[in-house]
């Protein structure tokens, strides 16, 4: 007969608690590394958003907060024309000049007409004096648009309500009329003036443009409309955009910021300090009762024109 095979003799109890507290051992330095690791982490992420939180405080001490997207970007109405597509052309005329009463929005036309139209040598001329100006101008003397000439020349004329136009002229002032009634009487006189000179302008040969104040304020597609069909030519979507954003009255008001009073002008645009005025001031009752009773009084002239 065969010889049984030994049993294997177990192990003893002191080993098998040794391996056991090798094999915990093992478990817990590599749980304690991957719990360093993790930390380790934690804390270069926390010192990262410190360092983060900290730039960004620091750039808008110093820049101020981000515009959001809604925001319209700040355009300067100064240099805007050298960003056009190209200069348009005026057909047959070679000089164009703004002439108007105070306060009849001649200021944002001019500045419509200088984009489009000023050669691009005549982008850096001064606004005044009018004698240094390129081939667009502004002026309210018509002894300068007479100087020009009516051959090759194209007036434009703004006119606006006779009481809005003069009340607006109320704005701009440092302090009131000492002679109220004389005040009211002589601006319902000039505005009465400025429509008949458009008129003796009219007879004299020159070609006028007559734009309304209260038909494009606010409204350059009108503008735009009006130029297009009286010059034959079309502005191009991206010209139309950067006007509509450059000489609104929000982008205007940022550029003005600077200038304390009516007196103090842009030398190229031509925008006065306090230009725009907020239409919700109102003047006292007895400065629009007193332009009311003197425009009825020249009723007739500003009539022909729907005031």
């Amino acid at each position: 007969m065969k010889q049984a095979k030994p049993m294997p003799t177990p192990p003893k109890l002191n080993t098998l608690a040794m391996q056991a507290a090798s094999n915990l051992m093992a478990a817990r330095r590599s749980q304690n590394r991957f719990l360093n690791h993790e930390r380790y982490i934690y804390e270069e992420l926390e010192s990262h958003m410190v360092f983060i939180f900290f730039l960004l405080s620091f750039s808008m001490s110093v820049f101020g907060n981000l515009p959001s997207e809604s925001a319209s970007p700040f355009l300067d109405p100064e240099n805007l024309p050298y960003s056009r597509t190209k200069m348009y052309s005026t057909g047959p005329y070679n000089k164009v000049v703004i002439y108007s009463a105070p306060r009849t929005g001649s200021s944002f036309v001019y500045n419509v007409f200088r984009y489009l139209f000023e050669e691009d040598k005549g982008l850096s001329l001064p606004h005044d004096p009018f004698h240094l100006g390129g081939k667009v101008r502004k002026t309210h003397d018509r002894k300068n648009v007479k100087a020009l000439g009516k051959e090759g020349t194209l007036c434009i004329a703004t006119i606006r309500n006779p009481i809005h136009a003069s009340v607006s002229r109320y704005r701009t002032r440092k302090e009131p009329p000492q002679k109220l009634n004389d005040w009211c009487r002589s601006q319902i006189s000039k505005q009465a003036k400025y429509l008949k000179r458009i008129e003796e302008l009219k007879n004299e040969g020159y070609s006028v443009i007559v734009l309304k104040y209260e038909e494009i304020e606010g409204n350059f597609d009108a503008l735009f409309s009006t130029i297009e069909t009286q010059l034959f030519f079309t502005i191009t979507d991206e010209d139309k955009e950067r006007i509509r954003q450059g000489y609104s009255k929000e982008n205007i008001t940022k550029k003005l910021a600077s200038l304390s009073n009516f007196q103090e002008a842009l030398p190229l645009s031509g925008f006065h300090g306090s230009h725009i005025s907020s239409q919700t001031y109102a003047p006292p009752e007895e400065v629009v009762h007193l332009l009311n009773v003197y425009r009825d009084k020249q009723k007739k002239v500003f009539q022909r024109y729907g005031y």
